[in-house]
């Protein structure tokens, strides 16, 4: 089950942990300013995953209108391969109105590409656009990525105006 939480909900603590040990510093903004755009961004949603009640993941999300940009999605190591990916990612998608569009790594290593088939098995479709993730602060450098999409089928014209978006709100960088 996915649940939209708070900084003051006792649940965040431990997405705000998992997200640290998730991603690395280059993939995920500082904490001062995620607790920034949690209290004041309208348009992003963070939220706890809940497996028998417990926390077992975090679900970061934007709603850009035209599009649905899933930020971060982590399950905690402790809890995976028991099917929980999976059901939160179909929950999600059938719950919200999509099309949906995510960023992954390059799939040139064992984990990114076991990473794309998860998606992959999910519907989301490996988009044809080059794209490279802007950095989260002045001194980190831009990532290569690669973006997938899930629902309406993006045309590759489309792809200059989604990574804008994405780039504007989430990166706070202006083209």
């Amino acid at each position: 089950m996915i649940t939209s939480i708070t900084l003051s909900d006792k649940r965040y603590p431990y997405t705000e942990s998992l997200l640290t040990e998730a991603f690395p510093e280059n993939e995920r903004r500082d904490i001062p300013l995620q607790r920034e755009m949690i209290r004041h961004n309208k348009k992003f949603f963070w939220n706890v995953v809940l497996f028998q009640d417990i926390p077992a993941g975090l679900l970061a999300f934007w709603n850009l209108g035209s599009f649905i940009y899933i930020e971060h999605f982590a399950i905690d190591p402790a809890k995976r391969n028991h099917g929980i990916g999976e059901q939160t990612m179909k929950e999600f998608i059938r719950k919200n109105k999509g099309p949906f569009v995510l960023e992954i790594e390059i799939p040139d290593t064992e984990i990114s590409r076991r990473r794309m088939l998860f998606y992959e098995r999910m519907g989301f479709r490996l988009a044809d656009c080059p794209y490279e993730q802007p950095p989260y602060r002045k001194t980190d450098k831009s990532v290569p990525m690669r973006l997938m999409t899930y629902g309406k089928l993006f045309q590759r014209n489309d792809f200059p105006e989604i990574i804008s978006a994405i780039y504007k709100n989430v990166y706070l960088k202006e083209e």
